[in-house]
């Protein structure tokens, strides 16, 4: 392969990041240093909650070369039924929210059956859905908020993990957050490097072992010192950090993983070669629609209330992070680490407009010409590679 062809393919491999750089680097500029305040990159991971979670949603149907538009409007039904019960009705936080959630499980196995034993196309089944579910919450909730919620449900979403625990002005768990970051980031590379050796594959070398580990804890020190100067980490952290690694190790490391890429990759080939199709699809579906149950209680959490517009077009962000964050089209494709970078692009985007004072009709003609311009220098990059 020509030295040429390897720049471009580099270029392909790391396009995410390199947006994620720049986009950094354009906002400090245009917010003359605004979007770096302590104050406002912790608000950021308490805001955009709810994005990751989509992303990781998603990520599964877009894998299989589909994807969920129902999952905003599965986060304004799961919010208006927490928000009826625990408010009109007085039945406790807990039971409204397993409720809450219990709804969202029933919509993804519905989702799931229509797809999986009544043939229905994936787009069809949950566009019908996005338009039905918001439909019923407007019916529920009659352009209404309800609220106050519980304040538990509140401290899910805006808490802080100890934020007074500190030492000499400096917060534990923020001191302890890289420490973490680089003794697992060391235990993934060193397993790598054994993997490698067991089927005889070429390691990495050990310079490159290294950069990675310090770059990854050095990201790792650098947010956790915005944090220390705020009010902590965030408790939605702690619970995104949890959910994505779970995500993760599934993608990457079990049978159900290969078999979603497999199918995404390549449908028949994979029924012939003995996956379960319709078992797959139904637990893709099945878990986007449980997963934007669990940004339901993020998106109430952080408002502490529940609304008509609650969820409303939150699924084209996740999809915008999704592709930004090099996942294909035509599914088979893509890193959910990459997926999640592209939902940190995607939040950063709409923070540096906000903080700009740009109007909504700005931030989504500056949407959209990010993710065209994203998935064009991708595929450039690709094409280039590989011709």
């Amino acid at each position: 392969m020509s030295e040429k062809k390897i720049s471009f393919s580099h270029l392909g491999k790391h396009s995410t990041y390199i947006a994620l750089v720049a986009v950094l680097l354009i906002f400090g500029v245009l917010t003359e240093g605004r979007i770096f305040t302590p104050m406002n990159i912790t608000n950021n991971f308490i805001q955009n909650g709810y994005l990751f979670l989509l992303t990781i949603s998603l990520f599964f149907c877009i894998l299989t070369g589909n994807t969920d538009l129902s999952v905003g409007s599965i986060i304004g039904l799961v919010g208006a039924v927490i928000g009826i019960l625990y408010v009109n009705l007085q039945v406790p936080m807990i039971l409204a929210v397993f409720c809450g959630l219990l709804v969202g499980v029933l919509i993804g196995a519905f989702h799931g059956v229509l797809i999986t034993k009544f043939g229905f196309a994936p787009f069809i089944v949950t566009l019908a859905g996005n338009f039905a579910y918001r439909g019923i919450v407007q019916y529920l909730l009659q352009g209404g908020t309800l609220g106050p919620l519980a304040p538990q449900i509140k401290s899910f979403a805006n808490g802080y993990i100890l934020s007074d625990l500190r030492v000499a002005g400096i917060n534990l768990v923020c001191l302890l957050v890289p420490v973490l970051v680089a003794v697992i980031v060391l235990m993934g590379e060193m397993r790598r490097q054994r993997e490698a050796e067991k089927y005889g594959m070429q390691k990495s070398p050990v310079a490159a072992v290294v950069a990675r580990t310090v770059a990854i804890t050095l990201v790792a020190a650098v947010i956790s010192y915005f944090w220390n100067a705020h009010k902590g980490m965030p408790i939605i952290v702690l619970c995104l950090v949890v959910i994505i690694a779970i995500y993760n190790f599934i993608a990457n490391n079990t049978v159900l993983g290969r078999h979603v890429y497999a199918v995404g990759g390549n449908c028949g080939a994979a029924a012939l070669s003995g996956v379960n199709v319709n078992r797959v699809m139904f637990l893709v579906f099945f878990n986007s629609a449980f997963v934007a149950a669990i940004a339901a209680l993020v998106v109430a959490g952080r408002v502490g209330a529940t609304s008509t517009n609650a969820g409303d077009g939150y699924q084209m962000d996740a999809i915008a992070a999704c592709y930004i964050g090099g996942c294909s089209g035509s599914g088979g494709s893509g890193s959910l680490v990459k997926a999640i970078v592209g939902a940190f692009v995607v939040s950063i985007l709409l923070n540096g407009m906000t903080l700009m004072g740009l109007g909504s009709d700005v931030q989504q003609m500056v949407k959209g010409l990010v993710l065209l311009a994203a998935v064009t220098f991708d595929v450039f990059a690709r094409s280039r590679s590989e011709g």
